[in-house]
């Protein structure tokens, strides 16, 4: 008979390697995910902060820029809004006008027509024909442009080579009116 070796050391030994190696394994590999955890622990509030400022300076930059597009925009507005009462008065002006415009045509005989109506400014200078002088009188008579200016002070007449008389009539506006009525 044979005799058999005792193979019990060895697997023991073996074992025993095996054990160790994947305990060192396990604890390796505890021991890497503690340091990782650490690592961000400790780089995260540096990380943070740093993230923190640079989407605050972006914030403030936005803003910035926000706020003088909306400036702009106020200025526009504030323009626009200038430009409009502007428009308005002007109409003010020209229906007041066309309503004196009105009374004129309202005023003038029939043998009388305008060929020049005038307005410099702080007089109304008025050129035309009429073909009778009652025409030209009756005319003169009217109380057009309205109590903001003097009677009509006759300028330049004549007659044409059709016999109709050419005159030139100018109101002067008096005193300070700030509209004139």
């Amino acid at each position: 008979m044979s005799v058999q070796p005792n193979l019990l050391a060895w697997r023991a030994m073996q074992r025993r390697q095996r054990l160790r190696v994947w305990g060192l394994l396990l604890i390796g590999s505890q021991l890497i995910v503690l340091a990782t955890t650490f690592a961000q622990r400790t780089a995260t509030p540096a990380a943070t902060g740093r993230l923190w400022e640079e989407h605050t300076r972006a914030l403030q930059a936005a803003l910035a820029s926000r706020v003088t597009a909306i400036s702009a925009l106020a200025t526009e507005v504030g323009a626009s809004q200038a430009s409009a009462q502007q428009r308005a008065l002007r109409l003010a002006e020209n229906r007041h006008w066309q309503s004196r415009l009105t009374a004129l045509e309202a005023a003038m005989p029939d043998d009388l027509w305008l060929t020049q109506l005038q307005f410099s400014g702080r007089a109304i200078i008025a050129t035309g024909f009429a073909r009778t002088p009652a025409a030209l009188a009756a005319f003169d008579a009217q109380p057009w442009p309205g109590p903001a200016f003097s009677a009509p002070a006759p300028g330049a007449t004549g007659r044409n080579e059709q016999g109709q008389f050419a005159f030139s009539l100018r109101w002067a506006q008096e005193g300070n009116h700030a509209r004139m009525d």
